[in-house]
């Protein structure tokens, strides 16, 4: 018997062919190999297999006089006689994988009768391809593999973390694999998928009957607290409080002047505003400077003339900062005021007093704009991006 497998493969359908069997001119018989051939179907419907039987020995014992057989013939005969048959017929099917019920397949015959062949026996192969309608696979049954799937996030944007829970009861040993599930922010997407110890997930389940409905889902990330990424973002409620808050600080540091010197103005000039570059290290998730023209009322000496006190106006430059404004899951804007701070960069004042010795009073500023800012930003444009509202 030849069959498929390790020796051969293929699949077949049915077209039968008369089963007939005559003789040809000088005792010559016929032989409908069609006769001879079968196919067997496994799997499942879409993703069956065939695989095809030729039925070497069924032949000869049918026909022992075309193979010069008389009574039953010996083990070594029979196997002689198959071997000679079998390095002469061959073939295979047209299709025999990812077979549907219903699909037509075919056989098709290869064979080679050579000159020894026929010297030997007097046989005469008639055959040609035969047909075989698939049947008989088993239904795949669907199943939802993320059914029982629970993802959360947790944290604040843009360093959230995502959790990722669940079981898969249709199918043993599958599992559920994120491609990220750390530094989220709202808006980004996880991808969960199917994942198993085999190389193809699919053909895993199709060994359960299994198939399953989808193989990865998405989730956007939403409703983390998030830092805030751009000044715009901040409502304008709270720019005003973040405001008040460094006038009551600019305040409160000039109530602490020497007598004679007092707070003439502060008009607030802008902001600037940083975040950490993508990838890069910041000491805060994002800080921004209220930034500030200060106008000072001074009474003092000068160093030429410490015997005549006078009286002026001096102008500087400073500003008031927070770090890791939010905006929380409810949408409101989170800013922790108490933790606002000026500059601890001093600035002289060209006035003073004489305690034995000329001594200038100094403000928590700096003389220029420029001054101030490559302090607060220029410093820092390596590891972060900045935006700047003052002129």
């Amino acid at each position: 018997m030849k069959i498929s497998g390790i020796i051969r493969t293929a699949a077949l359908s049915v077209c039968l062919v008369s089963a007939a069997v005559a003789f040809t001119g000088c005792g010559t018989k016929e032989v409908d190999l069609n006769n001879y051939i079968s196919v067997e179907y496994q799997g499942y419907d879409t993703v069956g297999t065939a695989a095809w039987t030729f039925d070497c020995e069924k032949l000869v014992k049918e026909n022992p006089e075309a193979f010069g057989i008389k009574g039953d013939p010996t083990k070594s005969e029979l196997a002689e006689i198959m071997e000679d048959v079998n390095d002469i017929v061959d073939g295979k099917l047209d299709k025999d994988s990812d077979l549907s019920n219903g699909d037509s397949i075919s056989y098709v015959w290869d064979v080679d009768a050579d000159e020894d062949f026929s010297d030997k026996y007097k046989v005469k192969f008639v055959y040609e391809d035969k047909s075989f309608t698939v049947d008989s696979l088993d239904e795949l049954e669907e199943f939802d593999p993320f059914e029982n799937l629970n993802v959360s996030f947790s944290g604040i944007s843009p360093n959230g973390s995502a959790s990722v829970k669940g079981s898969i009861d249709a199918v043993p040993s599958i599992y559920f694999e994120a491609d990220k599930t750390s530094g989220l922010k709202n808006g980004d997407v996880v991808k969960v998928t199917l994942d198993s110890y085999e190389d193809d997930i699919e053909s895993y389940c199709i060994k359960y009957g299994k198939k399953p409905s989808a193989l990865e889902k998405e989730f956007t990330v939403e409703g983390l607290s998030a830092y805030v990424s751009a000044i715009d973002e901040i409502p304008e409620d709270m720019q005003e409080k973040m405001k008040n808050q460094a006038m009551d600080s600019f305040t409160a540091s000039a109530a602490k002047w020497a007598d004679g010197n007092s707070l003439d103005s502060a008009e607030f000039l802008g902001y600037y505003f940083l975040t950490p570059k993508e990838g890069f290290y910041a000491s805060s998730n994002n800080e921004i400077y209220c930034v500030y023209k200060i106008t000072a009322n001074i009474t003092g000496v000068t160093e030429e003339n410490t015997d005549e006190e006078q009286t002026a106006q001096e102008v500087y430059y400073t500003y008031y900062r927070y770090s890791d404004v939010m905006i929380l899951e409810d949408g409101t804007c989170s800013v922790d005021l108490s933790n606002g701070r000026t500059t601890n960069n001093t600035v002289e004042s060209q006035y003073g007093s004489v305690n034995f010795w000329f001594s200038n009073y100094y403000f928590y500023g700096y003389k220029d704009l420029d001054s101030m800012f490559n302090e607060c930003v220029t410093k820092k444009i390596a590891d972060c991006n900045y935006e700047s509202t003052v002129q």
